[in-house]
């Protein structure tokens, strides 16, 4: 039993309506590209005649113009959707059928004594194959092949009408109608189909099978307000190309399958969802429609993510900014205002400022969308873990209460509730328990702003909050914070970002002693390790000094030393290193590491290279000429 909305109720009376009548002309369905026009013929309205509606004798075949390059062709067509129709074969006997042309063709005593070509093209032969319930919907109008006309076309469709009796069905797109020429003479009437997308979603949801599927659709707030962004005519909430492409039923799809898939990793055979993996599949659900769109749209691709990867949910993202209204936003280049802004911001606008979710990157995420990378949801659920900050199986309830100062708006919550919610938020953080300097500048934020309900003045709160970030930066790994939000921030806040970028300084000061003694051991015990962190396309980790001055630093004279005693692979690795690093690499100035080359080749210089040996043949044959090579190429860029 199939489901008809009102909407898809009338339109079928409509056609019925015509295909009753005595018609001299074929019945044109338009509307906009991707609207559902054949799926609606395919799926509602073909079991509608054949199951449904017993007293009409129709029996629907579609016939896809895709790649038609001349009328002969389309006989063949009309006849093997026929009999694929008549015996439910699924295209079975529609390529029996070709088997049989080909091989007809191919024999050389048929050839000649009948015309093949015509044979399988003459109008007559086929036209009378079939029965005259027949109801013929040509699709795809608009992608048959250049080499046939739109007056062949129609010229053909006439004389299935006019002269043969057929009842036919044009599917065509609303904007190749208006273009075509002649149509008059043939259409004779047209009917315009609007698809209802919020009830195709539901049905294709439904498809999946999937109880707890079906369940969490059904129930997610989330998934209710992004369908309303993209079907709603609300300029503060979404932009027309994105009601466009949403209308589109491979946009919808897409979507769908994307997150099914995603759905199906993280839920597995769980019937009933906790708390925590619907709010988890919430913000899933809200990525994944907004790159979906944003990837129909031509907009984002694998080699372009527009920044979205800059992973900080900012205050003023939800317009909770307490500086100034007219928000400047630093560039590398230049300063440009709001009405200027760049896409990430658009992006959050449209996508996350009515869903009220925290905006969060997932990049295995995006390539699987993107370019249909597997996930490895192992790998992924831990990933999904630490953007939720999740421990022992709850979210911290730190970000608990910011999330939802920023998601939700500090307003919504009662007089008795915030003082007592600003000050846990205070306290966690005085205690180093947030997980990224942004939620610290977040929270803080918040409190200096209303530090008059918790009777704390700014510097006490700063104080706190100092505390806490020195805890923090002892227990992390994080060395970068973006100055996108606060360019004009209140002078509390200005300090607490200054001492922020001084920590962090300090830690990357700390850090990189730690580095160097890290690559003066790994020099002596394992060369290759060492190679291997400044060459890019090595596998391994690289460092983040492969592009910055950092090798003269090395306590050099072991440099030196660790020379006179190198393997054959040895030298194979460190001629690499001098190869990519010092005479390959363009556009960064490593002239500070000159001493550090000048110890390898004052190393191997000294060796007795007379000797016998294979790696002393590879340090004269390569590695000689070549650290004398870069010293000079190095000393000239110093220039």
């Amino acid at each position: 039993m199939i489901a008809l909305t009102k909407n898809e109720s009338l339109f079928i009376e409509s056609i019925e309506s015509f295909l009753r009548m005595e018609t001299s002309g074929a019945l044109m369905i338009t509307g906009a590209w991707g609207c559902g026009k054949t799926y609606f013929i395919k799926n509602k309205l073909f079991p509608y005649l054949t199951e449904i509606n017993e007293s009409q004798t129709f029996s629907p075949i579609i016939v896809s113009l895709f790649g038609i390059r001349c009328k002969n062709d389309l006989p063949q067509r009309i006849f093997s959707a026929f009999i694929d129709n008549k015996a439910g074969s699924s295209g079975k006997y529609s390529k029996a059928f070709d088997t049989l042309q080909k091989g007809v063709a191919a024999v050389p005593l048929i050839q000649k004594f009948v015309d093949t070509d015509k044979l399988f093209s003459n109008f007559d032969i086929f036209i009378k194959l079939l029965s005259k319930d027949t109801l013929i919907c040509f699709d795809d109008f608009e992608r048959k092949s250049k080499d046939i006309s739109s007056d062949d076309l129609f010229g053909f469709i006439n004389e299935l009408v006019e002269n043969n009796g057929f009842k036919v069905i044009i599917i065509a797109n609303d904007k190749v109608v208006e273009d075509l020429k002649f149509k008059e003479k043939v259409v004779e009437k047209t009917l315009t189909f609007k698809s209802s997308i919020p009830e195709l979603f539901y049905e294709f949801i439904k498809a999946k099978n999937s109880e707890a599927f079906t369940k969490y659709i059904g129930e997610s707030n989330v998934v209710k307000t992004c369908l309303e962004l993209a079907t709603k005519e609300d300029p503060d909430s979404s932009s027309p190309s994105l009601r466009r492409e949403f209308s589109n039923l491979r946009t919808l799809k897409f979507i769908i399958n994307n997150f099914y898939e995603v759905f199906e990793g993280i839920v597995g055979t769980t019937k009933e969802l906790d708390r925590l993996t619907t709010i988890k599949l919430d913000n899933l659900w809200n990525f994944i429609f907004a790159i979906s769109n944003e990837v129909k749209l031509n907009v984002l691709s694998d080699n372009d993510k527009k920044g979205l990867d800059n992973n900080y949910t900012y205050i003023e993202d939800f317009g909770l900014d307490f500086s100034p209204s007219k928000r400047l936003i630093e560039t590398t280049d230049k300063t440009i205002t709001k009405e200027e802004e760049p896409y990430l911001p658009k992006f959050k606008s449209t996508y996350y400022r009515k869903t009220k979710q925290e905006y969060i990157f997932y990049p295995e995420l995006f390539d699987f969308i993107v370019s249909g990378n597997p996930i490895n949801f192992n790998s992924f659920k831990l990933e999904l873990d630490k953007s939720f900050h999740v421990k022992a199986s709850i979210i911290k309830p730190c970000y608990e209460i910011l999330n939802d100062f920023m998601n939700k708006g500090i307003w919504t919550f009662k007089n008795n509730e915030i003082p007592e919610k600003l000050r846990f938020i205070l306290d966690a953080a005085s205690k180093g328990e947030f997980d990224d300097y942004q939620s610290y500048l977040n929270a803080a934020s918040y409190i200096t702003s209303n530090s008059g309900v918790i009777n704390l003045t700014d510097q006490e709160v700063i104080l706190k909050m100092k505390e806490g970030l020195n805890i923090f930066k002892d227990r992390s790994e994080e060395n970068n914070i973006s100055r996108y939000n606060h360019i004009n921030s209140s002078p509390i806040m200005t300090r607490l970002m200054e001492y922020i970028e001084q920590i962090i300084s300090e830690k990357k000061e700390e850090d990189k002693k730690k580095y160097i003694e890290h690559l003066n051991d790994v020099l002596i015990t394992d060369i290759k390790q060492f190679v291997t962190e400044f060459l890019l396309q090595r596998d391994g980790n690289i460092s983040d000094y492969w592009t910055i001055p950092i090798l003269h630093e090395l306590n050099l004279q072991v440099v030196k030393n660790r020379m006179s005693n190198l393997e054959p692979e040895e030298v194979y690795l460190i001629d690499n290193l001098i190869d990519e690093r010092y005479l390959n690499i363009k556009g960064i100035d490593l002239t500070t590491e000159i001493p550090f080359v000048k110890c390898i080749n004052e190393g191997i210089s000294e060796m007795n290279l007379q000797e016998d040996i294979f790696s002393h043949l590879l340090i004269k044959k390569w590695l000689l000429p070549k650290t004398i090579r870069a010293i000079k190429t190095l000393e000239r860029i110093k220039e």
